[in-house]
């Protein structure tokens, strides 16, 4: 959770600095396979030391929450305030708070199968919904691009 607040904190930042959500949501999503796969491999060299454990585990909080944050908060309000009614705007959140929520539910079942495999496919899992996540949002950043270079 601390890596999280900070991931959170920095992609809102740099989101309301550029005016470009997506492209940041997506640069953090894209960097969270890394993050990921550099924990995975470390893990396993250090085994369950706690110290290291912790530190590893804020780097890599810092990449999978901040899309999160970006999207179940800012995008959630950038979407409601497109519709003419401004209640719109609880209905929005809602909805995209419930998808996530439902997600989270069946990437808990998914986890839980895979991990009587083993750990380490859980974490390949991981890294690659972490890369289609990024992936779906491709269309939103090609805006975001055209956005930047219409400054």
């Amino acid at each position: 959770d601390i890596g999280g607040m900070i991931g959170g904190i920095a992609a809102g930042f740099i989101s309301d600095r550029f005016g470009v959500r997506a492209l940041v949501a997506f640069g953090f999503q894209v960097l969270g396979v890394p993050a990921m796969a550099f924990y995975y491999h470390e893990t396993v060299a250090v085994g369950t030391e706690v110290g290291p454990n912790i530190w590893l585990m804020i780097f890599v909080g810092i990449f999978i929450n901040a899309p999160y944050a970006l999207i179940t908060t800012a995008v959630s309000a950038d979407l409601g305030n497109k519709v003419e009614s401004t209640r719109m705007l609880s209905l929005v959140t809602g909805i995209i708070d419930g998808t996530g929520s439902f997600g989270a539910m069946i990437q808990g079942v998914v986890v839980g199968l895979i991990a009587s495999e083993s750990w380490a496919s859980v974490w390949h899992f991981l890294m690659v919904a972490q890369g289609l996540s990024a992936v779906m949002l491709v269309m939103l950043v090609k805006q975001d691009v055209q956005h930047l270079r219409s400054r």
